[in-house]
């Protein structure tokens, strides 16, 4: 009986055993599914799709349909995806290794790219799921990320330098303008010379980037103007003092030595009003300058009136020159402060030369005290002015951060923009499908790293450590 078993179940299991066989063998794909990044001028290197079916392999071909996008709206089309029959490579009856291009130079633009390749053969089909996913070249998003950092590095640039220059300028428009209409402020010299003076100065800082001092010196400019403005009106009644003077020294004796010495001192006083606070202060010097001409007239009557004393005889001077030595001692111990004084010193110098003459025989050659350099009317006092207390308010600028200018600027174009790259082109493998959304973050993104830089400058400076400054 046993024997009669075996004999009828070794032939069926010869039988069956080729048919087992071939069942153990599955049919495969591998890769499983492909997927390909890539920008559309680059060459991207080939994928090699390994196929196994359970039977040999007969017919088999590629067939590449378009890939779609994923809004449904453009194609990538089957064109782009190649596969050569002569680089197929066999290696048993049901195993094939089939290379597969992909050129991503005919996407009509940059996204995403959804689909399936097909792989049909005798007796069976193979679908292998496509992913295309296709960015801009680096060339121009780099341009554009640099474009971006360059706005914003103008900016910055025009911020500290082109906008201080800019206002600076705009500044001494203004005041030139209302300089030139001021009639009267042209006439006077002293302040016109003494603002434009200053304004040579802030553009000649300007042509050296020396923003600071330009300012410092604009306001010091604006501030003299300001004074002027405030007590316009005594300051042109100073001056029209001041001309008076000069006229009444030039007219009388203009190579006296001591003529030369006041006007020196009072075309030095008019020099310096501009730095003067108020016009009362430069009432008060021109006040000191009218004194000494005063005394200059007391002494001059003094010395005429000693003269035609000595000219009395001997028996005839006792009688004067007692008077005389008094009034001389009055003068010499009371220099006259006010124009009241001065008046009443000369009214007792001419009645005392009054009763010289008398006593004289004949008349002196000298006898004309109004002859002296500055006639015995003397000089009276400059005239009065409103008093006002006025404090210049000069800012001093602060001095620029410089020890980090350029390597900030290093700082900006590569770590941060570089970082922006990184972050928006080469992590998005889809660059450039939108392109007004990628391309103005990247340009946003370079404006915003100089702004960073700018930021990271000025947090710095504020710290106050000793060589930042």
């Amino acid at each position: 009986m046993k024997k009669y078993l075996a004999g009828i179940i070794l032939p069926v299991l010869c039988f069956l055993s080729p048919t087992v066989a071939n069942a153990q063998v599955e049919t495969t794909i591998q890769p499983t599914q492909i997927t390909i990044a890539g920008n559309r001028i680059e060459k991207q290197p080939s994928r090699q799709i390994f196929v196994q079916t359970n039977s040999p392999i007969q017919d088999l071909q590629v067939l590449a349909l378009d890939l779609n996008s994923r809004d449904g709206i453009t194609i990538f089309p089957a064109s782009g995806i190649i596969s050569n029959k002569s680089n197929w490579q066999t290696i048993r009856s049901n195993q094939i290794i089939v290379p597969v291009e992909f050129n991503l130079s005919q996407a009509p633009s940059s996204g995403e790219y959804l689909g399936n390749l097909r792989l049909t053969y005798t007796g069976g089909e193979l679908t292998l799921p496509v992913t295309l996913q296709v960015k801009d070249f680096w060339l121009l998003p780099l341009l554009v990320l640099f474009l971006g950092t360059g706005l914003g590095i103008l900016v910055s640039v025009y911020r500290a330098q082109g906008r201080p220059r800019d206002e600076i300028l705009v500044r001494i428009g203004q005041l030139q303008t209302q300089m030139q209409e001021d009639i009267e402020f042209v006439k006077i010299t002293a302040f016109k010379q003494y603002i434009e003076a200053c304004l040579i100065e802030v553009k000649m800082d300007l042509q050296t980037e020396k923003w600071e001092q330009a300012i410092a010196i604009l306001e010091q400019a604006e501030n003299i103007w300001k004074r002027w403005v405030k007590g316009r009106t005594d300051w042109l009644q100073q001056f029209d003092y001041c001309q008076q003077i000069r006229q009444q020294l030039e007219d009388k004796n203009p190579n006296d030595l001591e003529v030369k010495a006041i006007l020196r001192n009072l075309e030095a006083t008019i020099n310096d009003a501009p730095e003067l606070e108020t016009p009362e202060q430069f009432r008060e010097r021109l006040e000191k300058i009218y004194q000494q001409m005063n005394q200059l007239v007391l002494e001059t009557q003094k010395q005429d009136l000693k003269a035609l004393i000595a000219e009395i005889p001997l028996d005839k001077r006792s009688s004067i020159l007692p008077q005389f030595q008094q009034l001389e001692a009055k003068i010499a111990a009371e220099p006259p402060a006010n124009f009241t004084q001065f008046k009443a010193l000369t009214a007792e110098l001419n009645d005392l030369k009054e009763q010289v003459e008398q006593l004289h025989d004949q008349s002196s050659p000298r006898s004309g005290i109004s002859k002296n350099l500055l006639g015995s009317g003397g000089i009276s006092s400059p005239p009065q002015t409103r008093s006002t207390n006025s404090t210049p308010e000069i800012t001093k600028a602060g001095v620029r951060l410089k020890l980090f200018t350029g390597t900030s600027y290093a700082i900006a174009v590569i770590f941060l923009a570089g970082a922006g790259f990184s972050q928006l082109y080469i992590d998005n493998p889809t660059f450039g499908a939108n392109p007004w959304k990628d391309y103005f973050a990247l340009m946003a993104w370079g404006f915003g790293a100089e702004a960073t830089r700018d930021a990271i400058t000025k947090v710095v400076q504020s710290w106050n450590l000793p060589g930042l400054k």
